[in-house]
């Protein structure tokens, strides 16, 4: 008690000269010793997945992460679907991350998660928070959070995706901790793990852009070895069709693949690019992601198809070596 006295009197004047007491080096390391400051400065990602409440009307809403002076935005949706990750530094004596729905720069809805749980592991992957009402015009407001701080992320094993920025590489781990790990790979089959995992991590519901504005539900998944002879993308109506081996609505080799990119206007949409095989004309595939973050579905599937593409190349090295040398063991029949 007394100690907080004392910081809220040493404040006052450092406000002045726009300082504050923490600023100091000597006083930050006091404040931890004595146990005043329960933590150090660290680096928090928070993935926003969705909003959820109740509304009359439509609403473009985005979602703001504060953490003292520090703070950091969703894109706008209209649909409270997100599905993005933000880095948010978090000094030390901060007690509280505060996580307000916008609309506009109307706040509609607040939430307040005490600092001391986040670093307790308080809260597991994607829950669900209710969030207190600021603003008539919407009832029940929730919002669902993945939490982690730098140190977790640290203690993980690297990617193998280099140059991904840190906010992008929380969300593909993310995604990846989905995959069912009994599920990894068939008994008996030689397989590559890596692909195996990315397989099952590339499929989940999207919406396929069908003509101008309009769009249809689809389940977009990657196929390859065991089951199918060729490494495919492909789309089905619902993901029953997919589990069940009903026959694609599309499928394109990921060989065929020309480009799978971001649409630069929209944060929520993204292009596949494929040859098709029979005319050999470019075509384009839209879609807008629901389960994950736009860039996550891009940087996945990038992956695969590069994968696939290696291993197309790496069959045909060996089938033409397996080739060669049969013909050098051949025996001669000439006299």
């Amino acid at each position: 008690m007394f100690c907080g006295f004392l910081l809220a009197l040493l404040e006052m004047p450092l406000r002045m000269f726009g300082c504050k007491v923490r600023d100091c080096g000597c006083i930050k390391k006091c404040l931890r010793c004595i146990g005043h400051d329960e933590f150090d400065d660290f680096e928090l990602t928070v993935l926003v997945h969705e909003a959820v409440y109740n509304s009359n009307d439509k609403k473009t809403t985005c979602v703001r992460v504060t953490a003292g002076p520090y703070t950091a935005h969703t894109e706008p949706s209209s649909k409270g679907i997100f599905q993005q990750p933000l880095n948010l530094y978090v000094e030390q004596g901060v007690q509280h991350v505060n996580v307000d729905l916008l609309e506009n720069s109307k706040v509609l809805a607040t939430l307040r998660i005490p600092v001391r749980q986040v670093l307790e592991h308080k809260y597991p992957p994607e829950t669900m928070h209710n969030m207190k009402l600021k603003q008539r015009g919407i009832v029940n407001p929730r919002i669902k959070l993945t939490l982690a701080t730098q140190a977790e992320a640290d203690e993980e094993a690297p990617l193998i995706i280099p140059g991904v920025s840190q906010e992008l590489d929380f969300a593909l781990r993310q995604q990846l901790d989905k995959v069912p790990k009994e599920k990894e790979g068939a008994p008996g089959k030689k397989t590559n793990p890596e692909m195996e995992v990315l397989k099952l991590a590339c499929a989940g519901p999207i919406e396929l852009f069908t003509g101008v504005g309009s769009t249809t539900k689809a389940y977009l998944a990657a196929t390859g070895p065991p089951v199918s002879r060729r490494w495919t993308l492909a789309y089905w109506n619902e993901k029953n069709d997919f589990e069940n081996k009903k026959v694609a609505q599309k499928e394109i080799e990921m060989t065929k693949v020309v480009s799978i990119q971001p649409d630069p206007s929209r944060s929520d949409v993204l292009v596949i690019m494929y040859a098709d095989r029979e005319t050999r004309v470019t075509q384009k595939l839209t879609f807008r992601r629901v389960d994950r973050g736009r860039d996550v579905w891009v940087e996945m599937l990038q992956l695969i198809v590069k994968m696939a593409r290696e291993a197309e190349q790496d069959h045909k090295k060996s089938k033409s070596s397996r080739g060669l040398s049969g013909e050098r063991r051949a025996p001669s029949r000439e006299r």
